[in-house]
């Protein structure tokens, strides 16, 4: 497994960004000393900052700071399952009688290597937001989402292939949609990768919504996303990013508070992998 033009709230943002990226790097400089004896590999924690969440080229948090955390356990058969948590707005943002800020994912898979440059993952991935979602509008639904996945990596290429086998984002009536990433991850330096990434978000099915505006779901919210950007290796344990995205996303489906969820987007991060 998604618009403030307020200059105050911009510069506020900024602000708590500083603080979480700082207080991002303190956890890792502590991650590392108590993880000096643990077995590397087992047990895995990241946490990060960010200027804005981006899923699948749409913003999750309304062009606010996002924080971020997440663990992942992996045996040596290859089997692993996870957890991973971000504040989010967008529920919200659609629905005003909602009250749901966090998005919650589970997952658990199988991912093994063929050879020295091919692999294989495959796992389901829950995306879950706790809280009260109110009322659904004309053609939408709760936004918990379950998609199961493939992947393939060769070198430094990656396709994946993920299935809805709920509704799909809070709307209605789509069960069986689909996305597709494609992402090239490429060695520019001993401490910097570029990325490049192209996916299409592909929404089935008619709703009461889609159905009265005489058009279907896929007409009305599928849709591609491109990004790119540049990551750097700051320590051992943290990384920052940045990162430039933009849709084909159409108003009619993804404007919310008179933006477009899918604008072209500049996403800033610090991450510590521990």
């Amino acid at each position: 497994m998604h618009r403030d033009p307020d200059i105050r709230r911009q510069t506020n943002g900024q602000g708590v960004l500083a603080l979480v990226a700082g207080i991002a790097v303190l956890s890792c400089t502590v991650a590392m000393q108590a993880r000096a004896d643990e077995e590397p590999g087992r047990l895995t924690f990241n946490a990060g900052a960010f200027s804005q969440y981006i899923f699948r080229g749409l913003t999750q948090t309304n062009r606010r700071p996002a924080l971020q955390a997440g663990a992942d356990y992996a045996s040596r058969t290859g089997l692993y399952v996870g957890t991973w948590l971000s504040n989010i707005s967008w529920v919200s943002d659609t629905n005003p009688g909602a009250k749901s800020p966090v998005e919650w994912d589970l997952y658990a898979g199988y991912r093994r290597s063929l050879s020295s440059s091919v692999g294989v993952d495959v796992g389901i991935l829950r995306y879950a937001y706790p809280g009260r979602h109110g009322a659904p509008a004309l053609g939408g639904a709760s936004p918990n989402t379950t998609e199961a996945f493939v992947a393939v990596t060769w070198n430094a290429v990656s396709l994946k292939y993920a299935h809805a086998v709920t509704n799909t984002n809070g709307i209605e009536h789509s069960v069986g949609s689909s996305y597709l990433d494609f992402s090239v991850n490429v060695p520019l330096g001993p401490t910097v990768n570029g990325l490049v990434h192209v996916g299409r978000q592909t929404v089935r099915g008619q709703n009461d919504l889609t159905e009265s505006l005489g058009t279907t779901n896929a007409a009305l919210y599928t849709y591609s996303d491109f990004s790119a950007g540049l990551s750097a290796r700051v320590t051992q344990f943290t990384s920052a990013s940045i990162v430039y995205t933009r849709t084909t996303a159409k108003d009619a489906g993804y404007l919310v508070q008179d933006r477009n969820l899918g604008s072209p987007h500049l996403a800033l991060g610090l991450v510590c992998n521990f």
